[in-house]
């Protein structure tokens, strides 16, 4: 099977590709770009989460308990009308949940190569990129980011199912077996009937929550999709962050643009004050 790194290097190839559509063809700004790249990464290594070695479970958990509470910082204000102290306190919760409890829940109950290498863990991992990704803002750019997001992070966990399943095929000389391994990454089932019910088990869970969450948003996200395959069928450009100049000094930009309003009066040149005429 591929090691840590092997899936890592992988996935890094894969986010050069993510960041060139999101950039070139989606025009995201150069956070959103930034964030597409990680969690393509991020999503090209967590399958490997239930690994024995302990190198995933400690890199992964520790930006997870960083970056979690981040990204749900947002919701959680939105949900619970927090004060600015109980806010603060909640995220630390977070982190130590995250940092010191999940992390030993996990190790406890996960196999390596078990349902977590499968095509509902990679849905899980979508679902709740999409989720933890709201925040308030212009509701269709919003939209498209989030679908973005979910699916460069399961196509990333995709790259590392593809990538496990390609090293369980030995090749030697002209004759080509599998080992072991062999079906154990991409796939529905597992051999654990609890395991299988817990992995399906939540992922509906995630599902009904993803699905109360945006169930008024519904036209929202068929537009967003319809704005991803037009945008991604459409000639490649540079992103507009690229450009020297900046929205406020380019041509027809700036506030003043936008509030003609308060553009300032055209220059009259100032007329001579009539002579009286003289006296005789």
């Amino acid at each position: 099977m591929a090691s840590f790194y092997g899936h890592f290097t992988f996935s890094t190839v894969l986010a050069v590709g993510t960041t060139a559509a999101a950039a070139m063809w989606l025009q995201f700004d150069w956070g959103a770009t930034f964030l597409v790249a990680a969690l393509t990464i991020v999503g090209g290594v967590s399958p490997d989460l239930d690994s024995a070695s302990g190198i995933p479970v400690r890199e992964l958990f520790g930006m997870a308990s960083i970056v979690g509470p981040l990204m749900l910082g947002p919701r959680i204000q939105e949900e619970f009308h927090l004060a600015g102290d109980q806010q603060l306190a909640m995220l630390l919760f977070l982190y130590l949940f995250i940092r010191y409890g999940l992390i030993r829940i996990f190790k406890r109950f996960t196999v390596h190569r078990g349902m977590f290498h499968s095509i509902p863990a990679m849905l899980i991992a979508g679902l709740m990129v999409f989720m933890a990704t709201k925040h308030p803002g212009a509701e269709d750019e919003i939209m498209v980011k989030r679908l973005t997001f979910a699916i460069v992070a399961m196509l990333g966990f995709f790259g590392h199912l593809i990538l496990d399943e390609i090293y369980s095929i030995n090749l030697d000389g002209l004759a080509i077996s599998v080992n072991q391994f062999s079906g154990t990454a991409v796939k529905l089932f597992g051999p654990s009937m609890g395991a299988n019910l817990f992995c399906y088990g939540l992922l509906g869970v995630i599902g009904f929550g993803a699905f109360q969450d945006t169930k008024n948003q519904l036209p929202q996200i068929k537009e967003a999709f319809t704005t991803i395959q037009t945008k991604m069928t459409s000639p490649p450009s540079l992103p507009h962050w690229f450009d020297a100049k900046s929205p406020a000094e380019a041509p027809g930009g700036g506030a003043q643009a936008n509030h003609p309003e308060k553009a300032p009066m055209p220059r009259v040149a100032p007329q001579n004050p009539p002579v009286a005429a003289a006296i005789p």
